[in-house]
């Protein structure tokens, strides 16, 4: 009932709209975000991590479609907010500025981010799932608001991650 509640008070209180998923700047944008994360050093090991995550990587769009930095919803586990953290310099946050300026968009570019530890999607429990869903919908400590932009999801499973 919580998360029906939020959900509700998410729609009432921000501007959704829903993107094309064919635009080359977007499409640049998640192949650059695909190949840098969790791109481990050599000799570095594998963090114990869940089988299964569901966050939001929020990209606020400044005044003149400014992007110089992304995050993840609060529900996000550490180590994938580390990882964004390290790979912010090497991703193209330039074609999310791009993209915002064809739009005139100002506000948060927003996908939802499912990584997944199997190669297939076999063995998830839902209570891992329902689990991730916890603060979804909050960034730093409140709930996500304003002019929201949402896009296509990226899906990332450790089979991709290692064999890319």
């Amino acid at each position: 009932m919580k998360k029906i509640l939020l959900i509700s008070f998410l729609l009432f209180n921000s501007s959704f709209g829903f993107a094309q998923p064919n635009d080359v700047n977007i499409r640049e944008f998640i192949a650059s975000f695909n190949q840098h994360f969790f791109s481990l050093e050599p000799g570095s090991t594998l963090p114990s991590v869940p089988k299964f995550t569901f966050t939001l990587i929020i990209i606020p769009v400044k005044k003149n479609f400014v992007v110089d930095t992304l995050y993840l919803s609060d529900n996000a586990p550490k180590w994938q907010k580390d990882e964004v953290r390290g790979m912010l310099k090497r991703v193209k946050l330039f074609k999310i500025s791009q993209y915002a300026k064809q739009k005139k968009f100002t506000g948060k570019i927003v996908f939802p981010f499912i990584f997944k530890t199997e190669k297939l999607n076999k063995n998830v429990e839902l209570s891992e799932i329902y689990e991730s869903l916890n603060n979804l919908f909050i960034e730093n400590g409140s709930i996500l608001r304003g002019n929201v932009l949402l896009q296509a999801p990226i899906i990332v499973t450790e089979a991709e991650v290692w064999w890319n």
